[in-house]
């Protein structure tokens, strides 16, 4: 196993070829007597240099010593202010000591717990390689709780069950894929026997399995990597912006391309980043109050039940170009930063009542082939509805802001933007001017 983390191997100090010598007890008495005999020889140079009964020359010889006791007091004030340099430079000496000490410390318990952490993350890891269901619902978790209690480690975990999620999969629903052939060595007899007879779960998890068998504990696991997944993006805020769950994990980027993906419950979900193209959404999907604070793409994704965006944001860019909604949908009140609906599908009813359309609201080549509501919704930056393909629409109490660079705009021929007395210009809590949608008559003055 290759290691993630190289530490820096530092040498150790080596030990000194023979011991320090120690000073010898003659030298102390040595040291004693010379200091005796320099202070004798001074209380005699000082007698015989300055004792006289002169009281002339005493009074000169008082001046000279006051000379030189305050020579002697500048000497020994350099000689402390040396000293307490010296003692300065030990005490930053000692302390540089203890900080790189310190550092040490702090490094080798930091490389300490990047190589747990690595552990930890390659076990979890290779036990979603096993070919047993339990094994891979261990490793699930396993790096779940790795995760929590690494914050550095998130997005590397979300990359993780994203990837497990992409993984090909035939789901049951979809009949594209054949039906694992049953394995008919092992009858249901033999499969309770092996089940009394194993000692242990793990044991029994070894048990000879048919297809159909494998294909539900496999949808099984999935079903825990995606609530998983779901359980930390939920995003629940106090009155003051604060988060009320520890659970929750910001800012992340998710890429389920390709995935087949079963009950979606991603509501009031917080990410940055969210790529769903050519996902495959069984049973129903909601994604009510969801919040994507980058780009969020469901190119050519299918939703094979109804699918619920109702009052999500996307404050970048919310890609749906060729997506398929068999069943009914809903985006009210949702606000799209620039949404683009190009070759999209919807067999049964879709609304968009009160959704926000803050920039282009791209919907050409559209098929509403059941009934489209985007009542009492606002158009910010015009819309394109050209070759779009209505059965019923209703743009009823729809405004659209005129204040703005609208060339190239395209509307239902049945639905104009016009200046009626019902206009209101300016709507409270909204830049710019606003007139409503107004249906035309058709030729037979309807």
């Amino acid at each position: 196993m290759s290691e993630l983390y190289r530490v820096r191997a530092k040498e150790a100090p080596q030990p000194a070829d023979r011991a320090p010598s120690v000073m010898p007890a003659w030298s102390i008495w040595l040291g004693a007597g010379l200091l005796l005999l320099v202070a004798t020889t001074s209380m005699w140079a000082l007698l015989t240099l300055f004792g006289t009964e002169d009281k002339v020359q005493l009074e000169a010889n008082k001046v000279r010593l006051e000379i030189i006791k305050l020579s002697g007091s500048v000497v020994i004030g350099t000689g402390g202010a040396a000293a307490l340099l010296l003692a300065a430079r030990r005490q930053r000496s000692t302390e540089l000591s203890i900080a790189q000490t310190e550092r040490d410390l702090a490094y080798k318990e930091h490389d300490a717990n990047e190589r747990r952490a690595t552990d930890l993350y390659i076990a979890a890891t290779e036990q979603l390689g096993s070919d047993k269901a339990p094994v891979r619902l261990a490793g699930l978790y396993a790096l779940e709780r790795f995760g929590q209690s690494n914050p550095e480690y998130r997005q590397t975990v979300v990359d993780v069950l994203c990837a497990y999620l992409r993984m090909p999969f035939a789901h049951p629903d979809d009949k594209s894929y054949p039906i694992p052939e049953q394995d008919n060595s092992v009858t249901p007899e033999r499969r309770v026997l092996y089940l009394d007879l194993a000692p242990t779960l793990t044991a029994a998890a070894g048990l000879p399995l048919d297809g159909a068998d494998r294909q539900r504990q496999e949808q099984q696991v999935r079903l825990t990597a995606q609530r998983i997944l779901v359980n930390h993006i939920h995003a629940y805020f106090d009155e003051s912006g604060n988060q009320k769950i520890k659970t929750f994990w910001p800012g992340m980027n998710l890429d389920l391309t390709g995935a087949a993906l079963e009950d979606v419950a991603m509501f009031r979900a917080h990410v940055r980043t969210a790529k769903f193209n050519s996902a495959v959404f069984y049973g129903k999907s909601h994604f009510n109050g969801a919040q994507f604070s980058g780009f969020a793409e469901f190119r050519n994704a299918v939703f094979h039940n109804s699918a619920i965006f109702k009052e999500a944001k996307f404050h970048t860019f919310a890609d749906f170009e060729g997506a398929q909604f068999p069943d009914w949908t809903r985006f009210d009140n949702a606000h799209l930063t620039w949404g683009t609906f190009e070759d999209a599908h919807f067999p049964k009813l879709v609304s968009f009542e009160g959704a926000h359309f803050f920039s282009n609201a791209d919907f050409n080549r559209t098929r509403f082939e059941g009934e489209v509501n985007f009542q009492s919704s606002y158009f910010h930056n015009g819309a394109f509805f050209l070759a779009t393909k209505f059965t019923y629409a209703s743009f009823e109490g729809a405004r659209l802001r005129t204040d703005v660079d609208r060339r190239g705009e395209v509307w239902p021929v049945e639905w104009l933007p016009e200046w009626t007395d019902q206009d209101e210009g300016e709507i409270e809590g909204l830049e710019g001017n606003w007139i409503f949608l107004t249906r035309t008559p058709d030729p037979d003055g309807n």
